[in-house]
């Protein structure tokens, strides 16, 4: 027994890990990554890189001759010159994808942009689609404005969007001095339904034709780099207008036929609804809280199962986004490959015939889709997986990468333009990053020794495996033998034998899993620092241990939805079950997210960086399909090089030796970037709302996370030395919080504490960041990066008000050599006259105070300043008529070379110690 047992042990230890990894080929089931064996991942490779080169060359007529002489080459290298033939076919490829993104149709309509002068006019449309929003918090601190606009600031606040309505026009009234005549017309636009306080909301159903009363406006373009253009996302939908209307004046006109997208869109806020309403349910008011579904878990369900985000909120999506585990909680493609794939392996263990199987899980996920509204990311996840799976059925299973170049050459042909979505780009290299590289890997490693040990009661297994596996086999079956006790009844002893090995399997599927999803992170790091600007260390473990939990937590949450379908009552006990682990993944998500370091923000990587980090992959997933033992070494060290890649830290780009200023387009508000001539750096606002919704509001658009971060970012900054806040309006401190927390400044200056709760937020989250925070006045001077710094107001005995007011704000001078500068808030005449009177010394640039408005810059300011240039911060069309005439005349009457951020966008000033300036025009997106 002891010879025995000691032969046992030898062979044991002799196919243990290092064997396999010595021998790989002997073991793995990868194939070698060759052309005959991955002909469709070649042809997609070509196709997409044609369509790349259409921003390069684009005559249609001239390619499509050159695609008509290629394919005339390729099918004479096919019979006289063999090894010439795939050269000249993918040559043909790239050149097909470079003509089908030429030729693909352009879906924007601008018809209607040249109504979009604010003018009143009745305009005809059908409605094509109808998004319901939740009820947002009422505004507490508008900023004041000019006397004649405040009943209208004051209306604004009260007034709450119900609905968001998508049309399609048909005709509009063509308004001239002589007359008003209704001209037919295409286009799209937005409509939004401000109900008058008291008056009853109007239900407007999909497909149906309506008349109502507009003030068209192009959408707003933040201009500045880096920024995403909401209105270049739009007019890519074909939408190139929108528009604020009252309820009262929208009439129905009649139901004309409905466009499938309304059926989609009614399926799934009707999905959503009955959940809704789940939660709402007397049936569920006894239960413990911790098996209780809330308002907040039902928007999470309904985000989760049918993609409706409207009742997600912002702080629980924040947190699933700092630890990169927000796909799980998105109908994205993940959830639509699940159900496919699960469904599919599931009639399999049934015995259903493949190609039935097939097409009752492609049915199905067909119809799962339509209940999630049908969007783009659900469509491209639905093709794609029906595409790989057509594929593997007609007989490609040898190499999965085959199936899947298939699946993206099929997306890509439908829409060449998905090559630059962000969704596609992150699809593709989750399919690199899976089937690429974390299963070869597997293969090499600890997935043959897993497959070893299935079914290892089963002796006559062993001679069709590897000798050294079956030899395992043989090894394990002894050691369970060996532990399991006589005299026992014959379950349970097999219960026993089989234990060590399953317990071995176990732990090797679980690194195979921690592999796969470490695999995943690393290369996914690429798109969430380039489009998301965000690192997420936590990213491994909350997906480790998030998705085992949430694939049980669709199937419950499924489940308590086709209950709450017959009764509430039935759905209780479903429903316990999902609330349980809906608590438990959020709670260890959050958990997670709270911790520091969870989430670091970063500047997106430069392309370069990007393509070669990308190249680098690519190379692992070729030599991770070789034999050689040294290629898998090999791809295994360019993996954490293209990790470095992406986060390596690039210079930001300053001006040394030159006061910087740069007033950055924020819409009606202020955000201004200030640089020292030793690259010291300072944002003074990070503007903010301007209209009913409230800094709070945790759901509303955040400029200080969509339009000011993304700017700093694109200047390669990573942190910041001091945050400046002038006074507590939203204009202004309404995106505060997000720059503090996204770039960690060092201090943070205020002039007075207002009564704001956006003001006590912001000191609460510096307080918790230990940040130092310096209560400044006017006398107060610092020298700062070097340059001289003083405050001019308010007064150290100035008393605020209990409500934030413009005479609040921080007046600061800044003093480099000859040159200087002077930003002044929104001070008013009281705060301009105190500063008169202390005797101002001319400024190179002035900052001009309230955005223009008549309470600022008086004629006393400019003439004791005598500025050479001015910048006005203000939004384009905005309703205070912001700057006011009176302002620009004084200003041209001095003199004064004046910019206007509504006009130009961002613009930057570049002062030198000799007193001369430069000014920069930094549109990147008009």
């Amino acid at each position: 027994m002891r010879s025995r047992a000691t032969a046992a042990d030898r062979g044991a230890h002799s196919i243990l890990l290092p064997e396999v990894l010595a021998h790989p080929s002997r073991f793995s089931h990868v194939t070698p990554l060759r052309i005959r064996n991955t002909p469709m991942l070649l042809l997609a490779a070509c196709f997409a890189t044609g369509i790349l080169c259409r921003h390069w060359w684009q005559p249609p007529a001239q390619m499509i001759l050159v695609c008509c002489a290629l394919l005339c080459l390729a099918c004479i290298a096919r019979t006289r010159a063999p090894r010439l033939a795939w050269f000249t076919t993918g040559t043909l490829w790239i050149a097909l994808g470079w003509t089908a993104a030429v030729l693909q149709p352009n879906v924007q309509d601008t018809s209607l942009l040249r109504y979009a002068d604010e003018l009143q006019r009745t305009m005809e449309a059908r409605v094509v689609a109808v998004r319901h929003l939740p009820p947002r918090p009422l505004r507490s601190d508008l900023p004041t404005t000019d006397a004649h606009t405040e009943e209208e600031s004051q209306r604004d606040a009260t007034q709450q969007a119900t609905e968001v309505l998508e049309v399609q026009a048909l005709a509009i009234e063509d308004v001239s001095p002589d007359l008003s005549r209704m001209t037919p017309i295409h286009g799209g636009a937005i409509l939004t339904l401000l109900p008058r306080e008291g008056h009853a909301t109007i239900d407007i159903p999909c497909g149906a034709t309506i008349r109502t009363t507009v003030r068209l406006h192009a959408p707003h373009r933040y201009v500045d780099p880096g920024v995403w253009s909401y209105a270049d996302a739009l007019t890519a939908r074909g939408i190139t207008t929108e528009s604020s209307i009252d309820p009262s004046t929208l009439h129905i006109l009649n139901r004309t036929k409905v466009p499938a997208s309304c059926y989609f869109a009614a399926a799934q806020r009707w999905s959503s609804t009955r959940l809704s309403q789940l939660a709402q349910s007397p049936a569920l008011a006894h239960l413990p809280r911790a098996m209780r579904l809330t308002a907040t878990d039902t928007g999470m369900l309904a985000a989760m199962l049918f993609g409706d985000r409207t009742f997600l909120q912002r702080s629980v999506r924040t947190a699933f986004e700092r630890t990169g585990s927000f796909h799980l909680f998105v109908v994205a493609g993940m959830h639509v490959t699940l159900l496919l794939a699960g469904l599919f392996a599931l009639l399999q263990r049934m015995r259903v015939p493949r190609w039935l199987a097939a097409f009752i899980a492609i049915t199905t996920a067909t119809l799962y889709a339509c209940l999630t509204g049908f969007g783009q990311p659900v469509q491209r996840a639905l093709l794609m997986s029906s595409v790989y799976l057509l594929v593997r059925l007609m007989g490609r299973q040898r190499n999965a990468l085959n199936a899947l170049g298939a699946a993206i050459f099929a997306m890509l042909a439908l829409r060449p333009d998905a090559l630059a979505e962000a969704g596609f780009q992150m699809t593709v290299l989750a399919i690199i990053a899976i089937a690429g590289i974390a299963i070869p890997i597997g293969e090499r490693t600890i997935v043959p020794l897993a497959r070893a040990l299935r079914n290892i009661a089963l002796v006559r297994d062993d001679p069709h495996i590897q000798p050294r596996l079956a030899q395992m086999r043989v090894t394990f079956r002894w050691i369970g033998r060996s532990i399991a006790p006589r005299g026992l009844p014959r379950t349970r002893t097999t219960w026993l034998q089989r234990m060590p090995s399953t317990l071995v399997r176990g732990i090797l599927t679980l690194c195979e899993l921690l592999l796969i999803t470490l695999i995943a992170e690393i290369v996914m790091a690429l798109p969430m620092a380039l489009y998301f600007h965000r690192v997420t260390p936590f990213a491994a473990p909350a997906n480790l241990f998030a998705l085992p939990m949430v694939g049980v937590l669709m199937f419950c949450a499924i489940a308590t939805f086709l209950a709450s379908l017959l009764h509430p009552i039935v759905a209780v006990m479903p429903a316990a079950v999902t609330a349980l682990l809906l608590h438990t993944v959020a709670f260890i998500i959050g958990t997670l997210s709270s911790l520091h370091g969870a989430d670091i923000r970063t500047p997106a990587p430069t392309i370069s960086l990007s393509l070669l980090a990308f190249f680098l992959w690519c190379g692992a997933v070729y030599l991770l399909h070789r034999a050689a033992p040294i290629a898998g070494r090999a791809a295994l060290a360019l993996l954490p090089f293209g990790l470095l890649l992406v986060l390596y830290p690039r210079a930001a780009s300053l001006h040394r030796d030159r006061l910087e200023f740069t007033a950055i387009d924020v819409g009606q508000g202020d955000s201004l970037l200030v640089v020292s001539p030793t690259a010291g750096t300072m944002l003074i606002d990070a503007g903010g709302p301007n209209g009913s919704a409230a800094p709070t509001d945790e759901n509303a658009f955040n400029i200080g996370e969509e339009v000011v971060s993304p700017y700093l970012w694109s200047r390669g900054l990573r942190h910041l030395d001091t945050l400046v806040l002038t006074h507590a309006h939203s204009d202004h401190i309404g995106g505060m919080l997000a720059v503090l927390r996204n770039f960690q400044p060092h201090e943070l200056w205020l002039s007075v504490d207002a009564d704001s709760p956006a003001l006590q937020a912001l000191l609460r989250e510096a307080a918790r960041r230990k940040i130092t925070v310096r209560h400044l006045h006017a006398g107060d001077t610092d020298n700062w990066g070097g340059t001289r710094l003083q405050i001019l107001s308010p007064s150290a005995t100035y008393a605020p008000k209990k409500t934030p007011t413009n005479d609040d704000s921080l007046v600061l001078r800044i003093d480099y050599g000859k040159a200087s500068i002077l930003s002044e808030g929104d001070a008013e005449h009281p705060s301009e006259t105190a500063m008169v009177a202390a005797r101002l010394s001319p400024v190179t640039l002035l900052k001009i105070g309230h955005h223009g408005s008549n309470t600022s810059t008086s004629a006393e300011i400019i003439a004791a300043l005598h500025p050479t240039a001015a910048i006005i911060s203000c939004g384009l069309g905005n309703r205070f008529g912001h700057p006011r005439m009176p302002v620009l005349q004084r200003l041209q009457a001095a003199g004064v070379h004046t910019a206007r951020t509504d006009d130009m966008g961002a613009v930057q000033y570049l002062l030198s110690a000799d007193g001369s300036i430069a000014t920069h025009v930094l549109a990147s997106n008009p």
